[in-house]
């Protein structure tokens, strides 16, 4: 039995959007346009890319590990494109990172990682962001896919601050009792322990992580 397929608003979406403006209320018109330069504004371009990824040259192929690859021009938007000597594939600095046929903005990423590191709830940031549901989580499972490892063999000494904050588990993982989902702190609740000492990884930091 197939299952019902969950209809989705876009996130930029007004009750208004298929009338004229000229026949919105006074309120109606106020409402409409205030979401839209928020929405706007949260979904900005994307000048300043190009200069920030050519700004790391590939000096080894992230699909074959074959050395000094060379120039091979530029895609449509202006990234530099190198040719592996090796497997003699192309590929951009974005390559086999987060970014690569990424859809948001580098400064949106800035300002997501600002708001998740200021410890915003998935849900203050999908409403601030005019984002859809899906998106915030997705783009934390990046953020972690990042860090993985980041803290091995890390030890801190001396005073150190200890907090916790706890992220429901995907709907599929979801764990049930007598036909009742666990409540509380079950395994229903991914649980983030974050340790802060005088190691901290800024936004700024983060960022520049996720192309290497």
């Amino acid at each position: 039995m197939r299952s019902k397929k969950r209809h989705r608003f876009a996130a930029s979406a007004t009750p208004w959007d298929m009338i004229d403006d000229a026949d919105l209320t006074p309120a109606q018109a106020l409402v409409a346009a205030s979401h839209r330069n928020a929405y706007e504004f949260r979904h900005g371009s994307f000048e300043g890319d190009i200069a920030f990824f050519n700004g790391f040259i590939r000096e080894v192929c992230p699909l074959c590990g074959g050395e000094d690859p060379t120039k091979f021009g530029s895609d449509r938007s202006g990234i530099q494109r190198y040719r592996c000597k090796r497997c003699n594939k192309t590929f951009t600095p974005m390559t086999n990172t987060i970014f690569e046929d990424h859809k948001l903005s580098l400064s949106d990423w800035s300002d997501f990682l600002v708001q998740l590191f200021s410890f915003e709830s998935i849900n203050v940031m999908t409403r601030e962001d005019r984002r859809s549901s899906t998106t915030i989580p997705y783009w934390l499972g990046k953020v972690f896919a990042v860090l993985e490892g980041i803290q091995d063999g890390v030890v801190l000494s001396g005073r150190v601050e200890i907090d916790e904050t706890f992220y429901p588990v995907p709907g599929a993982e979801e764990v049930s009792r007598d036909g009742k989902k666990l409540r509380g702190l079950s395994r229903n609740k991914i649980c983030i322990a974050v340790v802060v000492g005088k190691l901290f990884l800024p936004p700024w930091k983060i960022l520049l992580l996720c192309t290497e």
